[in-house]
């Protein structure tokens, strides 16, 4: 299933998925596609895809994101492909983002200003749980015996 996936990206540029940094590069087209397509493969309930596309938006360089990321995101909402009131998609945005403080911050305040109780759950566990910046999933936990 995955090869499928790298064809629709090298039918975008060849160089995808190796190097997700020429995204840069390209039309804003094609960067939109690209995006478009990442998080749809978040939609998904298979992990398969769903880690492929947190590994592969984790590729795409940092700077970029935090430029084009909230005004491609707009564009994708107007198309209605994505809701910040699902928590699944709300869920996998963040897990994708959390290579980032920046960028995490920025899909939690969007998240934020749903009205769903799930995705403000969602939103408070992230903001609890994930600390900003670490890459990885990590509760803390006190051990300290009292």
């Amino acid at each position: 299933m995955l090869e499928k996936h790298y064809r629709t990206l090298k039918h975008i540029d060849s160089r995808f998925p190796e190097d997700m940094t020429v995204i840069v590069e390209l039309p804003k087209t094609d960067q939109y596609q690209v995006v478009y397509f990442l998080i749809d493969l978040m939609d998904a309930s298979n992990y398969d895809n769903i880690f492929l596309s947190r590994y592969l938006f984790s590729k795409i360089p940092e700077v970029w994101l935090v430029s084009n990321l909230p005004d491609l995101m707009n564009d994708i909402e107007s198309s209605q492909h994505f809701d910040w009131n699902d928590e699944w998609l709300v869920r996998r945005m963040a897990e994708a983002m959390s290579f980032s403080g920046l960028l995490l911050d920025w899909t939690l305040k969007k998240a934020s200003s749903s009205q769903d109780a799930n995705v403000l759950e969602a939103v408070e566990e992230f903001q609890i749980y994930l600390p900003h910046g670490t890459n990885r999933y990590e509760v803390v936990i006190d051990l300290t015996v009292r």
